[in-house]
């Protein structure tokens, strides 16, 4: 038997070049995040969007229970997600959420999974799932205990995946008490398309027992360390003539960092060194919702690893999540590396303060950042100009357009967001190199406070897209938060 044991690594060998929070752009331009819903039922819907938006002809979708009581039958979703293309949804007990019902009718989803029994999830609820006019299946998984209900959706994969590049059928093995487990191995699970089962930690369900010998399971991975699911759990595998690998720390932490370096290593899926995804240590319903997305990969390199960290941090981070960050590497053979930090879940999910602390342990090097900006009337023989000057960190990209690059060059267009919109045709960007310094010329407006003017008014804002300008050269940082937005100030003299 393999008996491994997989356990979170020691010293420090680095941190990425510079690191900095991923944000879109809300209805009124501003930064934001995108997985940052009022409730935990808005922000799973922004999870399901962005994954039907990255995946093509997603018909399924899985929908579970969001309140705490029922949102251990979630646990075990992430393999049949990865199975079947499949966002996760989640609803309120007694009636179908308006949200939910509004995603699957738009996105015309046909087959429905939910997950739970009645009391988790009530009948009204299917008869309004099948009453939207694309639906057509709605089948409940469900048992009478939480693992029974973790085996009914393990029986709905097609087949259970092999575990990263070996050739035995697999499934992931959880406490099932112990929801942050079960949500770290989540993306991992997804992405090799094996079920996760529940089972107590000094003692294997007989209904789990049963179905890894209906199914043939070859090898369990257990996720958590003895005291999550004890070796005589580990020896009832053996017995059962079951390989077993165990993924572990002695922290709910420390599994998290041992699941991701897990990741890195898994030769069957790929894994972006480029991004992390923060979930909140307590917050079980944000990080079920984000298995696919992050199993997906949130970039186009593979699987976003996933680290717990708590809701608040204080002066620092646990141990073993600092110790991860501060080891990812600053360079690949592509260039240097700019983290991309995702946030899931709103600010009282996961705070500021956290997310400042991640990047600050992360970074080796300051952010790629506008660090000024001026703006003056420069007219010509055609009229009225404002010119804005924009001064960078660093080194930007300035690729013409036509030239390989100019996707993330300062010279884009749609990189800028100017007081008016988008750009406009007569428009003109100019960069110098040798001051770094960009320069937006914007035809036909005035500088000033004339309220009859078409002016660039004090208080007006700019916008630099978040993540899309990069370095120079094989400087791979983007322009992120930092210094993003201007806000256009009185004019003097």
């Amino acid at each position: 038997l393999l008996g491994a044991v997989l356990t979170a690594a020691g010293t420090p060998a680095g941190a990425a070049n510079s690191a900095d929070e991923v944000l879109v752009t809300d209805q009124l331009n501003l930064p934001t995040r995108e997985f940052a819903g009022a409730t935990r039922y808005h922000t799973a819907l922004a999870l399901a969007q962005r994954y039907v938006d990255d995946v093509a002809g997603v018909t399924s979708v899985i929908v579970a229970s969001g309140a705490d009581r029922s949102l251990v039958d979630a646990l075990a979703a992430a393999g049949l997600a990865g199975a079947v293309s499949a966002p996760i949804l989640l609803t309120r007990p007694s009636r179908l959420d308006p949200g939910v019902a509004g995603f699957v009718r738009d996105n015309g989803i046909a087959d429905v999974y939910v997950l739970g029994g009645p009391s988790s999830v009530t009948a009204l609820v299917l008869t309004q799932l099948r009453a939207i006019p694309s639906v057509e299946t709605v089948v409940r998984l469900f048992g009478d205990t939480r693992y029974e209900t973790a085996v009914a959706v393990a029986e709905a994969l097609p087949a259970p995946g092999t575990w990263c590049g070996t050739s035995e059928v697999s499934a992931v093995l959880v406490n099932g008490k112990a929801s942050a487990d079960a949500v770290t191995i989540g993306p991992l699970a997804y992405a090799n398309e094996v079920p996760i089962l529940l089972t107590g930690a000094d003692e294997l369900a007989a209904v789990t027992a049963g179905y890894l010998i209906d199914d043939f399971i070859e090898q369990v991975v257990i996720v958590g360390g003895t005291s999550a699911v004890s070796r005589a759990v580990a020896d009832e595998l053996g017995n059962l003539g079951i390989d077993v690998i165990r993924i572990a720390g002695a922290t709910r932490h420390e599994t998290a960092v041992a699941v991701a370096e897990a990741a890195a290593h898994c030769s069957s899926i790929g894994f972006d060194v480029r991004q992390v995804a923060l979930l909140n240590d307590r917050s079980v319903a944000d990080g079920v919702a984000a298995a696919p997305v992050l199993g997906h990969g949130l970039g186009d390199a593979g699987v976003t690893p996933a680290i717990l960290v708590p809701r608040y941090s204080g002066l620092r981070l646990p141990a073993a999540i600092s110790g991860w960050l501060e080891r990812i590497p600053f360079e690949t053979a592509e260039g240097l590396v700019d983290l991309a930090i995702t946030a899931v879940g709103g600010k009282s999910v996961v705070t500021q303060e956290t997310v400042n602390l991640v990047k600050r342990t992360a970074s080796t090097e300051e952010l790629l950042v506008a660090t000024g900006w001026t703006v003056a009337n420069v007219p010509d023989d055609e009229g009225n100009n404002v010119v804005v000057s924009v001064s960078f960190s660093h080194a930007v990209n300035a690729a013409a357009e036509g030239e390989d690059g100019f996707a993330s060059s300062v010279l884009n267009r749609s990189n800028w967001i100017s007081v008016q919109g988008a750009l406009l045709a007569g428009d003109t960007i100019g960069y110098d190199a040798a001051t770094r310094t960009a320069s937006l010329t914007l035809r036909g407006l005035t500088y000033g406070t004339d309220p009859e003017a078409d002016a660039v008014r004090p208080g007006r804002m700019f916008l630099i897209v978040p993540g899309r300008i990069r370095g120079a050269g094989s400087d791979d940082r983007v322009v992120e938060k930092g210094a993003l937005t201007f806000t256009v100030p009185a004019p003097t003299g």
